[in-house]
């Protein structure tokens, strides 16, 4: 049974808005790659599972996205005990009136190649796509050598003002940017020019310079 933060799934206490799920790829070994379904905040481990990913297969399928994101699916889910593992958790979340969100991870390079927005996950007993439902955002964790940025300490800080708010707007069925709001942000903004703490810039629909590619 799944565990969510202190209490079981079976539990009607609340738990946050979501619950993250991570399917992690390792580095293929000998034509098989071993997978991880982790879940935060649970007390439930999954055990990894290992699948033979048949790449050249799901390369012929790449002008037909459904077929893609079907054969991606059984690889996966069909072929591996990671299909019960889904299940188990979707039925978990549901007990728990609870969403998730779905992040990629991948450590093979090699698995780059594949379209993992189509991957599709059977439902109701038809395919699909698992990155389609609102109720499960699903995204690509990347690694990068980030750093935190060094704060700003010299003043004025220069900034840079832009009201993009062009002709025609209505035709689209959009509204321009009412007036009183570009003078809310111009007077904040003037207060604290005044007081030598930023240097402000401004390019606005209608003003003496517009906004522009070039600009």
């Amino acid at each position: 049974m799944l565990m969510f933060g202190d209490r079981a799934a079976s539990s009607t206490a609340e738990i946050d808005d979501y619950v993250e799920v991570e399917l992690r790829f390792f580095p293929t070994v000998g034509g098989e790659t071993p997978i991880e379904l982790r879940l935060t905040p649970t007390r439930k481990d999954f055990p990894p599972v290992r699948a033979k990913l048949d790449l050249p297969r799901l390369a012929a399928l790449e002008e037909r996205p459904r077929a893609y994101g079907e054969e991606l699916g059984a690889q996966l889910f069909d072929s591996t005990p990671l299909g019960g593992q889904f299940t188990e958790l979707w039925t978990a979340l549901k007990m728990k009136g609870a969403d998730c969100r779905i992040r990629l991870r991948l450590d093979d390079p090699a698995l780059e190649t594949i379209y993992w927005e189509r991957l599709c996950y059977r439902e109701n007993g038809a395919w699909s796509p698992l990155a389609a439902a609102a109720d499960r955002p699903f995204s690509r964790f990347v690694p990068s050598d980030w750093q935190a940025a060094t704060p700003l300490t010299e003043r004025p800080v220069p900034f840079l003002l832009v009201y993009a708010s062009p002709g025609g707007l209505s035709a689209v069925k959009l509204a321009a940017i009412p007036a009183a709001e570009r003078d809310a942000i111009r007077a904040a903004l003037t207060e604290r020019e005044a007081a030598g703490q930023v240097a402000c810039s401004e390019l606005g629909s209608g003003g003496a310079q517009a906004p522009t590619l070039a600009a």
